[in-house]
């Protein structure tokens, strides 16, 4: 059960991008009725699809066999009834599906970073826009991304990112909590999302701490954390800035 619960907070990762949705609601003309309908139907459409792959995939491999082949098990099950350009056409689905999401996710960064500007959080020149745009947030965010893909192992990437993005949502759910009278939400399907979210990773640190070979990557997300909030410290000392609400 352990690793079931486990193994499902890495692909928790696979879902993040459907909440760059709220970063462009400002762009929608009719968020309220858009938005609910991208939300639950984007997250509708990739369950049905993963478990259409789910049962393809097993409905070709045996569970011994995808084992050693699970980083391309899709692939792997491809060439089993399609032969080599059965791989290679699951190949470039995959290239051409993250090309896709590195995309989305810098479009809203972008915006992103110049909301977190606009709060004191980041430096006020990151605010500024060429053409309605905000690159400097885009190009920071992929320098990073470039530094991090090519010295941290990918194993660590993918554990950083789904304990990352469940640290955030649970602070997000918390805040929400507090502030439910002001944003309208529902106080207990936030505290139930906190909870379920803090659960998940505590499972998934004890998970990672249990096998030898990703033991390591704690101390990568400890850092990553530790990091996090010496910049946040400094920067707020040097800068003299103060967290300001932005509407």
């Amino acid at each position: 059960p352990m690793g079931l619960v486990a193994g499902a907070m890495l692909m928790f990762l696979n879902y993040e991008g459907l909440e760059l949705i709220a970063n462009a609601s400002r762009d929608v003309a009719n968020p309220r009725r858009s938005l609910p309908i991208a939300y639950l139907g984007g997250v509708l459409i990739v369950m049905g699809i993963y478990f259409l792959i789910a049962i393809v995939v097993v409905g070709h491999l045996e569970f011994a066999a995808i084992a050693p082949v699970s980083d391309h098990a899709l692939s792997a099950a491809a060439g089993g009834f399609a032969g080599h350009v059965g791989s290679i056409t699951v190949a470039l689905a995959a290239l051409l599906a993250t090309s896709s999401a590195i995309n989305a996710t810098f479009y809203s960064t972008g915006r992103l970073t110049y909301i977190i500007a606009k709060s004191g959080e980041l430096p006020r020149e990151l605010q500024r826009s060429l053409r309605g745009q905000h690159l400097e947030g885009t190009l920071i965010t992929a320098v990073l991304a470039l530094a991090i893909a090519n010295f941290v192992p990918l194993e660590a990437i993918a554990t950083m990112g789904s304990a990352g993005f469940l640290l955030i949502f649970m602070a997000v759910n918390i805040a929400n909590v507090r502030l439910a009278q002001q944003t309208g939400g529902g106080a207990w399907l936030s505290s139930l999302a906190a909870l379920s979210t803090g659960v998940a990773l505590v499972v998934l640190c004890l998970q990672v701490a249990e096998n030898p070979a990703t033991r390591n990557h704690l101390w990568i997300l400890l850092g990553m954390i530790g990091v996090s909030l010496a910049v946040e410290i400094i920067y707020r000392r040097i800068s003299g800035r103060s967290i300001r609400l932005v509407r």
